[in-house]
């Protein structure tokens, strides 16, 4: 537990587990990018994971405001972590691209 984002993944094969960690990952960009979009003065600033951890929490919050289930309720763990960084870097080195 704690190696992969979720338990389905953790008994995967290793094509399954890079699968899930790609797919959190364009899920994260492409929130970053909405949330941009609406504040377009604003210039992200830090890590991204820890963006990511801090946006992530504010979206949970605001639908826990509201009722609704949860948007992000996955926890990254450390290892979880790595993984995304992993991914990233490997897109930062093929096509320059980073959150």
């Amino acid at each position: 537990r704690g190696r992969t984002m979720r338990r389905f993944a953790c008994s995967a094969h290793p094509h399954e587990d890079w699968a899930e960690h790609f797919a959190h990952f364009l899920h994260i960009t492409e929130t970053f990018e909405t949330a941009a979009s609406f504040l377009p003065d604003r210039r992200p600033t830090g890590d991204w994971i820890e963006r990511w951890i801090d946006l992530a929490r504010g979206l949970n919050e605001m639908n826990r405001s509201l009722g609704a289930d949860l948007p992000y309720p996955f926890v990254l763990t450390e290892r979880v972590v790595e993984k995304l960084r992993y991914v990233n870097r490997l897109l930062n080195r093929r096509v320059g691209f980073s959150p």
